[in-house]
């Protein structure tokens, strides 16, 4: 028999997908919740590996607590691509849709707790469900759009603009993700990016 403290997590758990896909405009009728009971709970500790280099993708990710590093590993050193905060979705993306080994390693920067959902369980809910597919369809468009302007600005800005734009458009990952994490992904050193935090500080 479960504990009433792993069902009372179970069903937050399943409570805080549900409100994610209700702001995201998706109607949850009966027969989509029940589907959506495909999505199981698994926790990880920190420095433990949601998704490595060379290995397959487990599924997609809803993570509901804690940070996750995004990083590729290059000339024995890790280059730190995104960090994933709760309340969204994540997975290696190349190595989940093409069934491919993965080129990134997804790690948990601190204990983390997610909703996964295998390929196959997930391409079904898109085929069953036209909401679903329209949701997909739409975050993907919205993250190419993101990843486009990064990509943009890390080729054409300076530094400090790189960093401008990330405050901007990023404030809670400003606010919660790591700043050595931060440099790495603004493609700088932790020193340069504290140089630049105190200028902007004193108004320079």
């Amino acid at each position: 028999m479960r504990s009433t403290s792993t069902t009372e997590n179970a069903t937050t758990h399943v409570d805080s997908l549900h409100d994610y896909l209700r702001n995201s405009g998706i109607p949850l009728s009966p027969n989509l919740r029940h589907h959506l009971t495909a999505f199981q709970s698994r926790s990880f500790r920190k420095g433990e590996f949601i998704a490595r280099e060379g290995a397959v993708s487990g599924g997609l990710d809803f993570l509901l607590s804690g940070i996750v590093r995004h990083y590729y590993l290059v000339d024995d050193k890790e280059i730190t691509r995104w960090v994933s905060l709760s309340g969204h979705f994540m997975t290696s993306f190349k190595s989940f849709v093409g069934e491919s080994p993965s080129a990134v390693n997804l790690v948990a920067a601190e204990p983390v707790e997610v909703l996964r959902i295998s390929r196959t369980d997930f391409y079904a809910l898109l085929a069953d469900f036209a909401e679903m597919k329209s949701f997909w369809i739409r975050c993907l468009e919205n993250e190419m759009v993101k990843y486009e302007d990064r990509v943009s600005l890390f080729i054409t800005a300076e530094s400090r603009e790189r960093y401008l734009h990330f405050l901007e458009h990023y404030p809670q990952h400003a606010q919660q993700v790591p700043l050595k994490y931060i440099a790495s992904l603004l493609g700088m050193q932790p020193r340069h990016l504290s140089r630049i935090r105190k200028e902007l500080a004193a108004g320079e």
